[in-house]
C-alpha cells in the first residue's frame, strides 16, 4: 500500500472510563525480591515492604512467598494474598486510596 501505510488494523472507540490497575502477584513479587529489583525494608525489627514505591497498586494472591514476618504495604489485595501472607506470619497494610 503506497498512501495508507499501517492503516490496517485496529481503528476505533477506546473506552475512556477503564482504568488500568498496575497489579502484583505474589509469584512476581518473589522473583523480583531475589533479583535484588525490590528491596525489604526493616523497620522497629519488622520486615516492611512499600509497593507504592515500586509503582504497583494492587497485591494479588497467585503463587507463593517464601519470606515469613513480612509486611507489605499496598492500595488494595485480593482475599487469597491477605490470607497467604497472614499464614506466614505477615500482614498486608492498605493505605487509603488517593
Amino acid at each position: 500500500v503506497k498512501y495508507g501505510e499501517g492503516w490496517y488494523g485496529k481503528h476505533g472507540f477506546i473506552n475512556p472510563t477503564s482504568a488500568r490497575v498496575s497489579s502484583i502477584s505474589l509469584r512476581n513479587l518473589q522473583t523480583l525480591i531475589d533479583n535484588g529489583s525490590i528491596k525489604i525494608e526493616e523497620r522497629d525489627g519488622k520486615k516492611i515492604i512499600d509497593l507504592s514505591k515500586y509503582g504497583f497498586e494492587k497485591l494479588l494472591g497467585g503463587g507463593n512467598l517464601s519470606i515469613e514476618g513480612i509486611n507489605i504495604v499496598v492500595k488494595s489485595a485480593t482475599e487469597k494474598a491477605k490470607q497467604k501472607i497472614e499464614k506466614l506470619g505477615g500482614q498486608v497494610i492498605l493505605t487509603p486510596n488517593s
